[in-house]
Parts: C-alpha cells; sequence; structure tokens
C-alpha cells in the first residue's frame, strides 16, 4: 500500500505525510503548471512501483481560497480534471480517491441553523460553489473508472505548518498577533461564531478511514468533520490571552464584503462511526 499526497507541504498535507504509517509517496510540486504538473506525477508514479490497488491518492491541494477571483477558481478546475485525466492510466493501481473539501463554505448560508449529515449544501460564495462542482468531478471520475471516492467536508481547520510564520486561518494568525504584537486585522464582528477543529485530529482520522477502507470498497462517502462546538472570534480571543497572560491587538473594521464570513455556522454531525481518534480542546489551560 502507498500514498500520493497531491499537496503535501501545505496545512492539511504534511500533516497526513507526517502521521501517516503507510509508505508515502514523494510528490513535491515545484510549478502547477500543466506540463511540469504531468512530468512530476507521472514520474512519482512509475519510480514507485505501484502494485494493482495499492495505491491511495488524496488531493489536499489548495490553489484558492475564499477571497480568490473566478479566474483562479476556473484555473484550479482544470487543473484537477488534467490530474484525474493523468491518473486514470493508473487507474487499475488505485485503491482510493479522495478530495479534501470544505464545510464552511459549503454549507456558508445555513446563518444559525444546526448543520446535519441531512443538511443540503446552501454556498453563498463562488468558492463554496465551486468545491461542489469539484466534488462531483471527483465522484462522476469515481463512476468511470469504478474507483472508491471519499469526499471530506471539514470545518475550519487549525494548526501549525512548520512554524508560527506559515501560520494559517483565524486562531493561528490571532496567536502570532499576540506573540509579535503585531495588530491583526478582522474584518467580521467579533461575535462571528464558527467551528474549528484541528489539523492533527483531521489527518489521523483521514488516514485511519483510508487504511479501514482496504478490505472494504464503497463507491463514494462523504465525511463531514466538526468539532460540533463553535467558539465567537471573542471567546477564541479570550482563551488565547488568558494562556499568554496578555493581550492580543488587533483592529476590528466593517466592510461590506466580508458579509459571507459573519455567518454562524453551527454543525451537530453524528461522526462517531468514523471518527477513531478523540475531538481534544483548542487549548489546554
Amino acid at each position: 500500500m502507498a500514498l500520493l499526497i497531491v499537496g503535501q507541504t501545505g496545512l492539511i498535507g504534511s500533516s497526513l505525510k507526517l502521521n501517516s504509517e503507510i509508505n508515502c509517496i514523494d510528490f513535491p510540486v515545484g510549478q502547477w503548471a500543466s506540463d511540469s504538473f504531468k512530468e512530476s506525477l507521472e514520474k512519482s508514479i512509475l519510480e514507485s512501483d505501484i502494485k494493482e490497488d495499492s495505491l491511495q491518492i488524496v488531493w489536499a491541494a489548495g490553489k484558492s481560497n475564499m477571497d480568490s477571483s473566478t479566474k483562479i477558481l476556473d484555473d484550479e478546475i482544470t487543473l484537477i480534471k488534467y490530474f484525474l485525466q493523468i491518473i486514470s492510466k493508473y487507474s487499475s493501481s488505485i485503491n482510493s480517491l479522495s478530495f479534501i473539501s470544505s464545510a464552511g463554505s459549503i454549507y456558508g448560508g445555513c446563518d444559525n441553523q444546526t448543520i446535519t449529515e441531512e443538511t443540503p449544501p446552501n454556498p453563498i460564495t463562488d468558492y463554496g460553489r465551486s468545491r461542489l462542482i469539484l466534488e462531483d468531478i471527483f465522484k462522476n471520475f469515481g463512476s468511470i473508472f469504478t474507483t472508491p471516492i471519499n469526499i471530506f467536508r471539514l470545518s475550519n481547520v487549525f494548526g501549525l505548518k512548520k512554524n508560527i510564520n506559515s501560520s494559517s486561518g483565524l486562531i493561528l494568525n490571532l496567536i502570532k498577533a499576540n506573540l509579535t504584537r503585531k495588530d491583526l486585522n478582522i474584518f467580521v464582528p467579533l461575535t462571528t461564531a464558527q467551528d474549528y477543529i484541528d489539523v492533527d485530529f483531521v489527518s489521523r482520522n483521514i488516514l485511519s478511514i483510508l487504511t479501514s477502507q482496504n478490505s472494504r470498497k464503497v463507491p463514494n462517502q462523504t465525511f463531514i468533520f466538526s468539532r460540533n462546538y463553535s467558539h465567537s472570534i471573542v471567546e477564541i480571543l479570550s482563551i488565547i490571552d488568558r494562556f499568554s497572560r496578555r493581550k492580543t491587538t488587533y483592529l476590528s473594521h466593517s466592510i461590506d464584503s466580508s458579509i459571507s464570513r459573519q455567518n454562524n455556522l453551527r454543525f451537530n454531525v453524528n461522526n462517531s462511526f468514523f471518527i477513531s481518534s478523540k475531538i481534544e480542546p483548542i487549548f489546554r489551560l
């Protein structure tokens, strides 16, 4: 069994690689241009001498975010289609194919609504709508090549990649602001509540799911990873301030374009049947 992670240097990809107990194929992407990407991908697969039905592939790359233009989102969709075209030549070797998606953007319009497994997607941004398009593209690939597809919809993931300067997301940037004493710009009300989940928990449970599927193939599965407890920004600030014993410096701004980030997302997902590692507190005081 071998694991190929596309995006292995990112927040989630690097955590998957670190926690993996199965052979992880080295696949650094220097350039995302078509020819370079194709050459690197095929070289990684061929040099690893993959046996039939033994390759787990996880797309954990992120070329876009909530602020991305339509062009960037379209370019990402084009790249993923190209990626799937390449790996289709090795479909007999693929045990499963996984896509890291975004629960926060897919359910972005569910303001103050309790989100469960039965809640229909309600994206209110181009980014959220593009996640659903990509999910369908992966599922279509699975149908054509009879490849088991895993869709992982994640709430707001936080955690360190390499060091504090590589942090991403609200929590790590608030910590960095506290440590460096530099003002952090916040563009939503401090009462905005979101569901935050740490990257180590995410990666360990994704790997557990992939491992358990070796002996039982399921065509398409969608998993929602959430803490099932939302924190407002003011709560997070209070925790950080108590932990560091000093105030976090920030500047609060009110702008119309931030409306898509102001919704309060609350999850109540029964994930006990696929979660093996327990959710830890955001901070241990």
